[in-house]
């Protein structure tokens, strides 16, 4: 008979304790995923919430950093689909904001495939409706009006079983005004009456932040108006569209604490005029009384944009003047009047160069037209001036590079000893009642980053030029900022030089 040894109560106690560890340790680092999971979805949500107001309100540029964190903090394996897929929507948002089609139709293919669609849940549906306008407005901007028309069709067809609510309703007007402007593009105008007035309609009760989707749609409805050839309806919706931007347009206020409105020169606009000529045709529009123009100057090697911003207004007008950029842009359709943006020009520093003698030359090809003549004399008299001169520019002006000129435009008093102080530099610091001239004294309340605040006379102006390297043959887009406005003004560079 063999010997056995006695059992051990202890090993079955290590092995029950250590299951028992086991499985507290499973629990604690499940516990530890779940709370990584709700900050996780916590924090994706504050991001998102962020992101979207901003895109809302048009402040594209302030919004793409919360996208980025966004889009950077759903790439991790564990995140949901639905936050995958609503990072990826908003960047393409700014994307196409950007007219950087090519990228937001590569970014939102296979998309549709992650969402889960239940006819109980809505959520993934809207999201889904979100996909196709993107998708339907990148395939616009690359000129693919009929596949944008399918896409935007399959987005309003997926959205008829979703009960009603502001978000869908939104989302119905803008892929309506998405299938108008692609039968529109298809000259189907007769088809696009139905979308545009559905979208309109929808876009008169959700206007959208400061009006501006219904501006967006009454513009775009007046632009098709145009092509038909009823000229009196077109007026009376670019009317309408330039009143809704006029009130969200503040020259004092820039797009990062305003929302981006964008006043895009167009042939059809009653606002944009232009003084016609062969060589150096002056475009310029208004808006809130303030009048910006530009034209382009063939140097040869390099193009000089001379742009001018003057106060229509009775009174002194406060504006920030930001930055000014061209573009490289094509049209979208052959013949139409939309375009899209390309690249930017490269910017040559006046520092590079020999300004002066760059400035003598602009003198030389200009000097016989009377209305750029008058744009490169710095003149000191304030105040209104008589009719006599050139109808547009008649008050004062500064002329220099753009955003750098020296001085004001005021004339210093010839007796100084005997004459008030007008800088009143020590009483505005002891008495609120102060009368110090604003247009010599830069309050700090008005500073803001990339903007250059300017006091304005009743018809004066600031007149500045840009060098930037030629491209030959292409048409181009100038952009002048002021406030929280973009004015657009667009040209061609001919092939070969012609004087």
């Amino acid at each position: 008979m063999l010997n056995r040894s006695p059992r051990r109560p202890y090993l079955r106690l290590s092995f029950v304790s250590s299951c028992l560890i086991l499985g507290s340790g499973i629990i604690f680092s499940s516990a530890l995923a779940a709370n990584s999971d709700r900050a996780h979805q916590k924090d994706f949500d504050r991001l998102d919430t962020e992101a979207a107001r901003l895109i809302n309100e048009r402040k594209f540029d302030q919004a793409r950093p919360f996208v980025d964190r966004a889009v950077k903090s759903t790439s991790n394996a564990g995140s949901s689909a639905e936050r995958f897929v609503q990072s990826r929507i908003m960047l393409a948002q700014c994307l196409l904001h950007q007219d950087r089609y090519k990228e937001a139709l590569t970014l939102l293919s296979g998309l549709e495939k992650k969402i889960q669609l239940s006819p109980k849940v809505e959520g993934p549906r809207l999201l889904t409706g979100q996909i196709h306008a993107c998708r339907a407005q990148g395939l616009l901007l690359s000129g693919q009006a009929q596949a944008a028309m399918t896409e935007a069709r399959r987005g309003l067809s997926l959205l008829e079983s979703i009960s009603q609510s502001e978000q869908k309703e939104q989302l119905i007007a803008g892929l309506s005004l998405l299938e108008a402007r692609s039968l529109a593009q298809q000259k189907l105008f007769i088809d696009a009456d139905i979308p545009f007035d559905q979208a309109i309609t929808i876009f008169r009760q959700y206007p959208g932040h400061l009006d501006l989707d219904l501006a967006d749609a009454l513009r775009y409805r007046a632009l098709a108006e145009r092509m038909q050839g009823h000229d009196d309806r077109a007026d009376d919706l670019y009317q309408q569209s330039d009143k809704i931007r006029d009130k969200a347009s503040s020259p004092q206020l820039s797009a990062g604490r305003d929302s981006e409105v964008v006043y895009q020169w167009q042939a059809s606009n009653p606002r944009s005029h232009e003084i016609i000529d062969s060589q150096f045709p002056f475009r310029y529009t208004l808006a809130n009384n303030v009048r910006v123009g530009a034209t382009v100057i063939d140097l040869w090697e390099l193009i000089a944009v001379l742009m001018c911003v003057t106060n229509m207004d009775d009174h002194r007008k406060l504006v920030a003047l930001g930055k000014a950029s061209a573009f490289r842009i094509e049209p979208i359709v052959k013949g139409q009047a939309l375009t899209r943006k390309t690249n930017s020009l490269e910017e040559v520093s006046h520092l590079r160069i020999d300004r002066v003698r760059r400035e003598a030359n602009i003198w030389d090809l200009t000097s016989t037209r009377p209305w750029l003549a008058n744009l490169q004399k710095s003149r000191q008299y304030r105040g209104f001036v008589p009719k006599e001169g050139h109808d547009l520019f008649r008050g004062p002006n500064l002329f220099g590079v753009w955003g750098e000129w020296s001085g004001i435009s005021h004339i210093t008093p010839k007796g100084l000893g005997n004459e008030t102080s007008r800088e009143n530099v020590y009483l505005r610091y002891q008495d609120d009642d102060n009368r110090s001239d604003t247009g010599l004294i830069r309050q700090e309340a008005i500073r803001q980053t990339d903007m250059l605040p300017v006091y304005l006379e009743p018809y004066e102006s600031r007149t500045g030029y840009l060098f930037y390297l030629a491209p030959r043959g292409e048409n181009i887009e100038v952009d002048v900022t002021v406030g929280n406005t973009i004015f657009s003004f667009p040209f061609f560079v001919n092939k070969r030089r012609i004087f």
